[in-house]
């Protein structure tokens, strides 16, 4: 993306067939080599365990396919909402005694919706340990998604969009999305419309965590200062009672084909413009990724 300054503002996307240019930033960066213990639960989660004792701490993170790429084309915004939901109360722990456990140990617990997955994370000090892996597993297996819960952050999401409207770099993200992706469920944005998430209910989240929420969609990934011993354990103690469950097969349209170069011009009244201009890449599947 460019941005010059200019009088009368505008945003500019551009969607073509070509590549203009390729900017060299720094070579290919030397990873440290990671050799992670893999292992299954008989419910199907995949674990991943890095035993990095140098620090008295443990992360656990967890991996869920349930992205906005699984929202229903009229519900688009679902599989945001329900991740942000997922530690505004469960079954067993209100949003505030949640809060007040992980703060309590100096912890963190946080989510991130995306397009592709959801993930859920936990960083405790070793000797909490089990407080870590307890709360990470009743978000993920027993939210609650309270109503009053539900209309606040609906609301939080509504203001943020509404905010959106006056960042053109978001406007224009958002429109070379739809170019780009005409026909997948990438050229919605993850939080979705203010029609769309609007209408959500209840239901529909709780629907979308029965069907999308399951141990075998998931990959656990556990590392700091704990043994592999005590990783299975723990893994099998909170999340092993965590059902598998079949998900409906999806029939995903790939983007319709772009076959030649298409321009889109969005006036707004701003002294300076936002230039987009790209097109789709290859597959993450593609050797040549």
């Amino acid at each position: 993306m460019m941005t010059y300054n200019k009088k009368s503002g505008s945003v500019l996307l551009i969607a073509g067939l070509t590549l203009v240019g390729l900017l060299i930033l720094a070579g290919p960066a030397t990873a440290a080599e990671i050799n992670p213990v893999r292992f299954e639960l008989p419910n199907g989660l995949t674990v991943l365990v890095v035993e990095q004792p140098a620090l008295p701490i443990v992360q656990i993170h967890a991996l869920v396919k349930a992205g906005s790429a699984q929202d229903p084309p009229a519900k688009a915004g679902l599989a945001n909402l329900a991740g942000n939901l997922l530690d505004e109360g469960t079954a067993h722990r209100s949003s505030i005694q949640i809060a007040e456990q992980i703060e309590f140990v100096g912890g963190m617990l946080a989510t991130k919706p995306g397009e592709d997955f959801t993930t859920a994370a936990a960083r405790v000090l070793r000797k909490d340990t089990d407080l870590g892996f307890d709360l990470l597993a009743d978000i993920l297996l027993y939210p609650a998604f309270p109503e009053k819960e539900l209309r606040r952050v609906k609301s939080q999401l509504l203001g943020e969009m509404q905010s959106e409207k006056d960042d053109p770099g978001t406007i224009a993200a958002k429109a070379f999305n739809q170019l780009i992706f005409e026909g997948h469920p990438y050229r919605w944005p993850v939080n979705g419309t203010e029609e769309t998430v609007a209408k959500l209910t209840r239901k529909d989240v709780q629907t979308f965590h029965k069907q999308e929420y399951l141990p075998n969609r998931t990959i656990l990934t556990i590392v700091g200062d704990i043994t592999i011993e005590q990783a299975r354990a723990l893994t099998a103690k909170y999340f092993g009672a965590w059902k598998r469950g079949t998900v409906p097969p999806r029939a995903v349209n790939a983007p319709k084909p772009i076959d030649k170069p298409t321009a889109r011009l969005i006036e707004k009244d701003l002294t300076q413009a936002t230039i987009m201009l790209g097109h789709l890449g290859i597959s993450r599947m593609n050797p040549d990724y």
